[in-house]
């Protein structure tokens, strides 16, 4: 029914060589190079949301449900991960709507991140729905990098689904609407 590409290149020019304290659902860690303000392949999370852009039901939650909701900016990824973090990053996203089969669609990313001395590649691949233009969205993995799935080890099939709910795009005569 409809093609949607997506392109994002980004530098950081902000520098802070502190080490920060990273947690993933169910993994926590000390990453050097992780920071509250660096691009994220699967973009933001309600904590990395430094402007209170958009609406965060557990904005501070890294665990449960609330912990897989995502802003659909930055990389783009339809992944849960945090792996991806990174001053510079450049990928490219893919959304197919399926003909026959109302609102699901295949969605495909790709990404390249700087990863402190060499340039890191990963990739995700899976099924989504899309309910309102992008008011709400959930995606399910199917096939991962390795690199993705190293990161999210351990981590049970449905804590890898992500959403993301986009109410400031829409007024509440929109939203009524459709119901």
């Amino acid at each position: 029914k409809y093609i949607e590409l997506r392109l994002f290149a980004g530098v950081n020019l902000y520098q802070n060589d502190k080490n920060n304290h990273l947690h993933v659902i169910g993994h926590d860690y000390e990453h050097p190079t992780y920071e509250k303000y660096n691009f994220n392949l699967g973009g933001q999370s309600g904590t990395q949301d430094y402007f209170y852009e958009q609406l965060m039901f557990g904005r501070n939650e890294t665990n449960g449900l609330y912990g897989q909701q995502r802003i659909e900016n930055q990389g783009g990824f339809k992944t849960v991960s945090g792996f991806g973090n990174s001053k510079m990053m450049v990928s490219g996203n893919l959304f197919a709507e399926l003909p026959y089969i109302p609102l699901v669609g295949l969605f495909a990313d790709y990404g390249v991140f700087d990863n402190g001395s060499k340039l890191v590649t990963a990739a995700d691949l899976g099924l989504g729905i899309r309910l309102g233009d992008g008011l709400f969205s959930i995606y399910a993995p199917i096939l991962e990098t390795d690199n993705i799935k190293n990161s999210l080890n351990g981590v049970d099939y449905i804590h890898k689904i992500r959403f993301s709910i986009n109410i400031k795009a829409y007024n509440y005569s929109k939203i009524l609407s459709l119901f």
